[in-house]
């Protein structure tokens, strides 16, 4: 089973879990789920354009500009949004900063799943090198907005 573009991110903390546990029950034993998600241990995360590390050129003037366009959205947006120490609902640029976002760090995500009766088999970057489960180390996750997972139904 394939979640794709990160949907399950775009719901609210109660319905991710509910997800995750109704693809286990309709999976069977030794099943695959692959999925993406957004990565809490990105260098951007949770950060506006102008907010480093960035890199000034055309393409940051342009998300500077957007963003400072969409800041009242931004900010009746930011109010719905909630911080965990496991994961976090916050607005980002999605959509013209349109949404809400959920993201999760790689151990957490593991454990997640893990409760759901999944075994994690592997996690990639978005460049699609093996990550660990922190954001230690040279495998690329602070550098990777999302994270693919393939986790395995028991």
């Amino acid at each position: 089973m394939v979640f794709s573009f990160n949907g399950i991110d775009y719901m609210g903390h109660a319905d991710r879990l509910l997800t995750l546990a109704e693809i286990r029950r309709v999976l069977a034993p030794g099943g695959l789920f692959v999925f993406a998600s957004h990565n809490r241990d990105w260098e951007r995360f949770g950060k506006l354009p102008w907010q480093p590390p960035f890199r000034v050129g055309r393409a940051w003037l342009s998300a500077c500009l957007h963003a400072l366009r969409a800041l009242p959205r931004r900010r009746r947006l930011e109010r719905l949004g909630e911080r965990t120490a496991d994961y976090a609902i916050v607005n980002d640029d999605a959509h013209d900063y349109a949404l809400l976002t959920y993201y999760i760090d790689a151990q957490a995500q593991h454990e997640q799943l893990a409760a759901r009766g999944f075994t994690v088999l592997d996690t990639y970057s978005l460049d699609g090198r093996p990550c660990l489960t922190t954001a230690e180390g040279p495998d690329g996750t602070a550098s990777s907005c999302w994270l693919t997972y393939v986790a395995q139904a028991q």
